[in-house]
């Protein structure tokens, strides 16, 4: 799936989080087109799932929610997750 020039994986999990909220997924391209330094956690980490792609990890809270967001941001831009986070974020630029 493309967001307009976001390419989002599909995941129950990050549907279902945006559904929970109500939200369009347009609110996800949204959250990150606003990500900057504050909104860093971790990366660039070597992603256990694909070998040789790097990711980054980043929150960010959209109406007082807290998102976690994965990204690959090598070449076109890609969400890997975008769901609710499942540990507490740490953001080392805060």
């Amino acid at each position: 799936m493309e967001e307009d020039g976001l390419q989002v994986i599909k995941s129950e999990k990050n549907n279902n989080a945006l559904a929970m909220l109500g939200l369009m997924p347009g609110v996800r391209k949204e959250v990150i087109r606003n990500l900057n330094y504050r909104n860093y956690v971790s990366g660039p980490d070597t992603d256990r799932d694909v070998p040789g792609q790097v990711i980054w990890v980043f929150g960010a809270f959209y109406e007082g929610t807290e998102f976690y967001v994965k990204l690959v941001l090598s070449g076109e831009a890609k969400c890997l997750s975008f769901h609710f986070p499942e540990y507490k974020m740490i953001y080392p630029f805060v």
